[in-house]
């Protein structure tokens, strides 16, 4: 069962909440691509109804080269009944749901933040560095 299912009411409201772009004058020919991805959970009360999640990839090169970019989207989701108000609301056990397979709404968000990434790397003539549309776990 999808996470939005199990956890919110349907209602969902998605919005670009920051987008950095630090060019780098600098071109290597050998570099290597670091992606981080993160999903954080913001504005947790308990008198809360809704539950806001910031979805961010950061964007980075080694040796320090070509840009440097974030991109982050704001996630606001109803809780349903069951999990409203709730003190018991295992929001680790959330997040990981999230960002699991079953998830709809994160990958949504990760080809959007794709796109963005693609935009700005090509706003210059060059080809675009495509990232993929889906969250990047980081190996533990």
């Amino acid at each position: 069962m999808n996470p939005e299912k199990k956890y919110f009411a349907g209602e969902c409201s998605l919005s670009l909440l920051n987008v950095k772009y630090d060019r780098k004058d600098e071109i290597e020919t050998d570099v290597e691509l670091i992606l981080q991805d993160s999903l954080d959970i913001q504005n947790i009360n308990e008198k809360s109804e809704d539950i806001e999640f910031i979805v961010s990839r950061h964007l980075s090169f080694k040796p320090e080269c070509f840009a440097d970019i974030s991109v982050s989207f704001s996630v606001i989701l109803k809780l349903n009944d069951e999990y409203r108000h709730a003190e018991s609301l295992d929001y680790k056990a959330l997040k990981q749901e999230m960002i699991g397979p079953d998830s709809v709404i994160i990958p949504m968000i990760m080809s959007r933040i794709s796109l963005i990434i693609s935009q700005l790397t090509s706003s210059y003539g060059e080809r675009p560095v495509v990232t993929p549309p889906s969250f990047m776990r980081q190996e533990e």
